[in-house]
């Protein structure tokens, strides 16, 4: 039974993480073509954010340490409404 349990969980997981990571790729893209807006910056935080909580509860260390990091990386500009630079947002596509 416990078993059936994880495997429903993990795939939720799954599912939750690829939903995410669609949208976070569209919120990159719309920070690369300066489309953002403060919105983008908070939705992208949130989202990430999500992903993050969600993969250290369920153990998966290193998804929820680059979730960190993207997060960490990107919030100084959240907060100025700035254009990360070239490079940034390079890494950030590449951490997807």
């Amino acid at each position: 039974m416990e078993n059936n349990s994880s495997n429903a969980l993990l795939q939720e997981f799954i599912n939750e993480a690829e939903e995410i990571l669609q949208r976070v790729s569209g919120y990159l893209s719309d920070i690369e073509k300066q489309k953002q807006s403060s919105d983008t910056f908070n939705a992208f935080y949130r989202d990430v954010h999500t992903l993050k909580g969600s993969a250290q509860l369920l153990g998966y260390k290193e998804i929820g340490m680059v979730a960190h990091t993207m997060v960490s990386c990107l919030d100084p500009f959240r907060r100025i409404s700035a254009i990360p630079s070239p490079g940034l947002l390079d890494a950030m596509f590449k951490s997807l």
